[in-house]
Order: structure tokens, then sequence, then C-alpha cells
């Protein structure tokens, strides 16, 4: 049985996030920077037909700076909208002494993982772990495409436990 103590902070987390995308390129998703791209399309699409559809309505004729204006505003009101919502979001979701940032306990046994913490709790039996990753500063035990428990690697008291925990997940998948 292996027995960790950790306390993830954001830069684990961060490093979790950076992973997500290598996931999506293996599962035969579209890639994030394309995704972007795309979302950037779709937005301008759908400003410039909302500029046309209200040029339409209003009787005037076109006037390219003011459609360039309006599309640039349309845009710019969307991002900033949308960074508010995540800087909103982070700050709730990464609370100090939250569930993610809080002091978490993991066992590794013959069963599978038992993950706790003072408010949560976890089991996760092996057949449910899909992969594991060893990243440079965390170990993630996926249990879905895009989803995983993440333990920090300065948790392991040595080499010889995080080699163990790795073919552990691995031997009982």
């Amino acid at each position: 049985m292996i027995n960790l103590d950790y306390t993830l902070t954001r830069a684990h987390l961060l490093a979790f996030q950076k992973l997500i995308p290598q996931r999506l390129a293996e599962a035969g998703g579209m890639s994030y920077r394309r995704d972007r791209w795309v979302l950037w399309v779709v937005l301008v699409f759908i400003s410039g037909a909302g500029i046309a559809v209200l040029e339409h309505v209003s009787g005037h004729p076109p006037d390219e700076l003011s459609s360039l204006a309006a599309l640039l505003f349309g845009v710019g009101a969307m991002v900033a909208l949308m960074a508010q919502r995540s800087l909103a979001m982070r700050k709730v979701w990464l609370r100090d002494g939250g569930p993610t940032l809080a002091v978490h306990h993991t066992e590794a046994d013959d069963i599978g993982l038992l993950f706790t913490t003072e408010n949560f709790e976890s089991n996760c039996r092996w057949p449910a772990v899909l992969d594991v990753t060893l990243h440079k500063d965390i170990v993630v035990v996926w249990i879905e495409t895009f989803n995983g428990f993440v333990i920090p690697r300065s948790a392991f008291a040595d080499a010889a436990a995080e080699r163990a925990q790795s073919v552990l997940a691995r031997a009982n998948r």
C-alpha cells in the first residue's frame, strides 16, 4: 500500500490543464489552437450578420467604417465578458483551503485508489483507470478522457514509490 499526503498548488493545476490539449489530440479531436480560430471566425461571422440585419432593418445603407466599428465593438464586448466570467470563476473555483487546494491524502492498494480531503472522498477501482501520465511536476491518474486525479510528484517520498505507483496503475487496469 502507498500513502501520500500533499497539497495541490496553482502550478500543479496549470500543468494539468496543459495536458488536456495533448489528450484531445490523442483522442482525435480538434486542437485547442484550431478551436480558438474556429471560435473567432464564428464570432466575426455572427457579428457581421448582426450588423447586416440591423442595417437592413434600420433602412440605412451600410457604411464600411460604422460596420467595422460595430463589429470590433461587438467582438471586444464578447471577449471582455468572457474574460470577466473566467476571472470570476477562477476566484471561486480555486479558493485557498477549498476542495482543490486543500490537503489531500491518497492511498493506493491492490483494489484501487482512495482520494480524500477534509470534505471530499473518492474511490477509484483499478479497472476504471484509463491511463497514468508522468509529467515533469505531476502524476495524473486519468479516469475519463479529460478528467483525472492530480498528484504532485513531490508527494512521493522517493523515486521507488513513484515507480511503484505507475507500475501498480498500469498493471491493474
